[in-house]
């Protein structure tokens, strides 16, 4: 991402004019030239303070002085958050994905159990009886509002604040609607002071991510209750559960299981997050430099609990019989109060 920014702002001073045609070209082939190398390992950001650092210097060494005056007016302060919002971006787009692959996985299995009845459940005590379909959707739709919830927090992530500089903006005219569209940004930033150390997109991101982990929860809970020998409303795959170390009548749901624990470091994460700013003054303090490791862990841990609840409701196989005969008559005591009514 910061290399992607560093291209970018390449093309901008020379468009500007603080570097030739020539000398802009330089630079960018020789950051595309240094991105192919990182790509397939030739070469690795190492032996300096940050990322930034290391790769001013390696563009440095490789075409000389004029590696140096990439940074001309620019700061980490604006060049990091640049480069966090990239990321975010991107962990956004990959989230959705994977949030479309359980909802698949819910809808095709509603389409194929349309006709299954089951009871409802309130306070977990049977109350009237509903389509199998009708309940597998009451866990697609909270994913269909992440969608939307992360599609809002992206609108606002995709805003540029690269050419705010340290804290006061940027001298040399860069061309900041060049730079937004250079780099996929549908917004600007209006104001350099609150822009670098604006880091409300990572905790609406990080709140988005744990509502999906929450709603995962949920879901994995009611499948842990369905599978137990009480209800015996599903069955999970074998290579999808595991059997006790010491019982072998033994099939936990494990997966499942997972993914409930799992949602706990992603609220962790959020928390964390509003901690870490709720007491920073304005502009960018070094504090932010903590900011990271919660969304990227969060969206990592998140995206791992799609991918797990994906595939376990791919292979989960759900008992019409048992459903059917736990639909006694009482079940029906509404619909007869209505009928009387």
């Amino acid at each position: 991402a910061d290399l992607r920014g560093c291209i970018a702002y390449a093309k901008a001073l020379g468009k500007c004019g603080l570097l030739s045609s020539e000398q802009a070209q330089t630079l960018v082939q020789t950051l595309k030239d240094l991105r192919d190398d990182y790509g397939n390992g030739r070469w690795f950001p190492q032996g300096t303070e940050d990322v930034h650092t290391a790769i001013e210097q390696e563009v440095t060494a490789r075409v000389g002085e004029l590696g140096e005056r990439l940074h001309t007016g620019r700061s980490r302060n604006d060049q990091v958050a640049t480069a966090f919002r990239l990321v975010v971006m991107e962990a956004i787009d990959g989230l959705i994905e994977d949030l479309r692959g359980v909802q698949i996985q819910l809808v095709a299995h509603a389409e194929r159990e349309l006709d299954t009845l089951v009871p409802s459940y309130t306070h977990l005590q049977r109350a009237q009886p509903i389509r199998l379909s009708h309940w597998l959707m009451a866990y697609s739709w909270p994913l269909q509002r992440d969608v939307d919830r992360l599609m809002e927090v992206r609108s606002r992530v995709s805003t540029l604040v690269l050419g705010s500089g340290a804290v006061s903006g940027n001298p040399f005219g860069i061309d900041r609607e060049f730079l937004a569209q250079e780099l996929g940004f549908d917004n600007i930033s209006e104001n350099s002071l609150d822009s670098v150390g604006n880091r409300d997109f990572a905790v609406e991101f990080c709140f988005a991510g744990s509502m999906v982990a929450l709603h995962l929860s949920r879901l994995a809970e009611e499948l842990i209750v369905w599978s137990s020998s009480e209800f015996d409303y599903i069955h999970w795959r074998d290579d999808l559960a595991t059997g006790s170390s010491l019982m072998p009548n033994k099939k936990n749901p494990d997966l499942a299981e997972l993914v409930r624990g799992r949602s706990a470091q992603a609220v962790g994460d959020l928390v964390s997050l509003l901690v870490l700013i709720k007491g920073l003054p304005s502009s960018y303090q070094r504090d932010l430099q903590e900011d990271k490791p919660p969304v990227w862990r969060l969206a990592e841990s998140v995206r791992q609990s799609l991918r797990a609840m994906e595939a376990g409701l791919e292979g989960i196989r759900f008992n019409a019989e048992r459903m059917r005969a736990a639909l006694t008559d009482d079940t029906l005591a509404t619909e007869m109060a209505d009928v009387l009514v």
